[in-house]
């Protein structure tokens, strides 16, 4: 890859142009370009800190992104030009976008978590359960409001919180995981 200053520039607005939707050739103006670039990795960054930091919440034992290192890594590629800091920068913009992909693929889980909790004070299931526990003198309907409550009384927000954030890092991480295995073989064959 050219190391040329104009080579590079011309390549990088080549690329902004594609991605923005602009026709080949359009002049793209330095200043607003700059102000576009700093927007973008000000919003990135950010995003970035939240994701980095609701991840270390959820899996603090995980060794996944455990810290945001965009803006630093980003500054030192400027600073030097190097390959080695540009496939740093990229790495990490990749594991960002990564785990930022696999949280929001990872919210059902929340549901189905909830969904648990709801289904044990379902009235067909608390009726059941009533029932069987229900006493010779009292009414089904006074069995099944003691129950009720009993089960009520079992839940915890920070239990239930707890559940639903382990739910949540541990599909996040089996989708790391199977994101490495496959990033692995494709290194080990080649890329194919």
């Amino acid at each position: 890859m050219s190391t040329d200053p104009e080579t590079l520039t011309a390549r990088a607005h080549e690329r902004i142009r594609e991605m923005l939707g602009l026709e080949a050739g359009a002049v793209l103006d330095q200043a607003r370009l700059g102000d576009v670039l700093a927007m973008v990795l000000k919003e990135f960054i950010g995003i970035d800190q939240v994701t980095t930091g609701a991840w270390g919440q959820m899996a603090p034992a995980s060794d996944a992104r455990s810290a945001s290192r965009i803006g630093e890594l980003a500054g030192a590629y400027l600073k030097s030009g190097s390959d080695e800091d540009r496939a740093a920068l990229l790495g990490d913009l990749e594991a960002a976008r990564l785990l930022g992909v696999c949280l929001l693929a990872a919210t059902p889980r929340a549901g189905q978590v909830s969904w648990r909790h709801v289904a044990r004070l379902a009235p067909e299931r608390l009726e059941g359960v009533a029932k069987a526990e229900k006493k010779w003198n009292e009414s089904l309907e006074f069995a099944c409001w003691r129950k009720y409550k009993e089960l009520a009384g079992e839940m915890d927000s920070a239990g239930f919180e707890d559940e639903v954030m382990s739910a949540i890092g541990s599909y996040v991480q089996t989708l790391l995981d199977k994101r490495q295995h496959v990033t692995d073989a494709a290194d080990a064959g080649g890329g194919s």
